[in-house]
């Protein structure tokens, strides 16, 4: 459905990490966001198989560097032309971004 209807991104926070994701598909790409590391950070990636190959662009922590993290948080910037956005660790480090554009009625 979000393909069909045009949806640009789809936000959400449940999983424990940053990831962007992002799949294109009826000749429309939608970008999951997902921004749930803020207490607790998991490096799980039990789901990744479930994805289309290829569609995730950022995934954090990874098993390789989730050594003692104290979070991370997402700060989305939007204007009439585009939307930005950023994934920071908590000490304030730039870890990953995106501009996402709307979406495409042609």
């Amino acid at each position: 459905m979000l393909h069909k209807y045009k949806v640009s991104a789809y936000l959400n926070g449940h999983d424990h990490n940053l990831q962007h994701i992002s799949d294109h598909y009826l000749n429309q790409t939608v970008d999951y966001i997902v921004s749930g590391a803020a207490d607790f950070v998991s490096d799980s990636t039990v789901h990744a198989s479930n994805i289309p190959a290829g569609s995730l662009k950022f995934n954090w922590p990874s098993q390789k560097n989730h050594l003692f993290f104290d979070g991370g948080f997402t700060i989305f910037k939007a204007n009439e032309k585009n939307m930005t956005v950023t994934f920071i660790q908590s000490n304030g480090v730039e870890l990953h971004q995106v501009v996402i554009q709307p979406r495409n009625f042609n």
